[in-house]
């Protein structure tokens, strides 16, 4: 009798031994898992039922933590796109403010622009009606002088109308045209536009190849129009009588170069020199008139001929401008 008590006691403390330990464990997991330590993990031993208590903890414990690396990768892209997203509106919001800037900036210069030739108008008409009558020569020349300002107006609106339109494709008359045809015709129009400014072409190169198909397919007009405007910048920005070279040379393309001793532009303002209505402090400085078109324009005309232009320039020495225009196929 005493023997099957103590017999029983010794199982029951056994037993209690075998189901407490599992039930300890699973305390700690559960302990664990409250406190947030996903990565912890109760021993799988044996077939009992403890066994597979541990292994379901266990792979409950594996999917929340799966499930809490997932949402923290989500939010971790969702934080990237909101810091992306962020700086594109921080960076439009700037864009806007600049274009913002430089339309109020624009629209001063227009109306300055075309104020000036129409108060020049109107003033050289009320000059000749003043007073007593004049001479029939006194009047052609004031008509003559009307004429040119409106020309000059004219040609201001034009250059605008384009700009504005640069959305369609520009309407070129395409002919072909001689290296030596363009040449010519370049030399005569960039004396006649230094002239005006008091400049002299200081040096005119032409550099055939006889190698390769002497022609292009061009706009003639357009092209010595764009040509027109570098190197009327060339003379607005350059000292009197300092020298401006124009080279015509042909290598697999032909090369327009227009090269001033200027006061040259700036490494970061030549990163926006073709832009529309940009211009530079410098030139602003030196010449307040001006629209900030022309080398826009001038891209536009030689991006239109599927050339390319570049300028090169060292502030306080000059500017080099590089225009370049594909040759005809020989069998065009």
């Amino acid at each position: 009798m005493i023997f099957g008590s103590i017999t029983a006691i010794l199982l029951a403390l056994l037993l209690s031994r075998s189901l407490y330990r599992p039930l300890e464990q699973l305390l700690k997991g559960t302990s664990a898992l409250a406190d947030g330590d996903l990565s912890y993990r109760l021993p799988e031993q044996g077939h009992s039922e403890f066994t597979m208590l541990s292994r379901s903890f266990n792979q409950m414990a594996a999917s929340l933590q799966n499930s809490l690396k997932k949402e923290e990768e989500h939010s971790r892209q969702i934080e990237q796109k909101v810091t992306e997203r962020t700086r594109q509106l921080q960076h439009a919001i700037e864009q806007l403010q600049s274009a913002e800037q430089q339309q109020k900036r624009f629209l001063a210069d227009v109306s300055h622009e075309l104020r000036t030739p129409a108060t020049a108008i109107r003033g050289e008409a009320e000059i000749s009606l003043r007073g007593q009558d004049k001479s029939p020569e006194i009047y052609k020349e004031s008509l003559l002088r009307i004429a040119d300002t409106a020309n000059q107006l004219s040609d201001r609106i034009d250059d605008l109308l384009m700009l504005i339109r640069g959305d369609q494709e520009m309407q070129l008359r395409l002919r072909s045209v001689t290296v030596e045809q363009l040449a010519q015709s370049l030399s005569k129009q960039a004396a006649a536009a230094l002239m005006q400014h008091g400049i002299t072409l200081h040096s005119f190169e032409y550099i055939p190849d006889e190698k390769l198909h002497n022609a292009l397919l061009i706009d003639l007009d357009k092209i010595q129009q764009a040509v027109i405007i570098v190197l009327d910048n060339a003379a607005r920005y350059s000292p009197a009588k300092t020298p401006v070279a124009l080279t015509i040379q042909v290598d697999s393309v032909v090369e327009i170069i227009i090269a001033d001793s200027g006061i040259g532009i700036s490494d970061d303002d030549q990163q926006h020199i073709f832009d529309r209505y940009f211009r530079a402090d410098g030139a602003r400085k030196l010449r307040p008139d001006g629209l900030g078109i022309g080398l826009c324009l001038c891209r536009y005309i030689i991006e239109s001929h599927h050339g390319q232009i570049a300028v090169e320039s060292t502030l306080g020495e000059g500017t080099r401008v590089k225009i370049e225009l594909p040759l005809m196929d020989e069998h065009e």
